[in-house]
């Protein structure tokens, strides 16, 4: 994911974006589970994004730093066979 996705997802979705990383040039968002599968086809139908192809869907446990309901993750990584994002 690119910054230009991080600030697109972050305009549309506001405070649902609950936090935004970058590692090495990998630019993650955090969204709350409820929010997963709207950001999800936001991402897919927006004209701006158009990422089409979901890959490497995992999902897991993750620490305590978060209340009980929102212990669950999912981690996919997108991309657009039309755009560069």
């Amino acid at each position: 994911m690119s910054q230009a996705v991080v600030e697109r997802l972050t305009a549309h979705f506001g405070e649902r974006v609950l936090e935004t990383s970058d590692a090495f040039g990998d630019h993650e968002v955090v969204v709350a589970i409820k929010d997963w599968a709207e950001v999800a086809q936001f991402m897919k139908d927006d004209s701006d994004l158009q990422m089409d192809h979901f890959i490497d869907l995992t999902a897991g446990v993750i620490e305590v730093r978060l209340a009980a309901d929102d212990a669950f993750v999912g981690d996919w990584g997108a991309h657009s066979a039309s755009h560069v994002c």
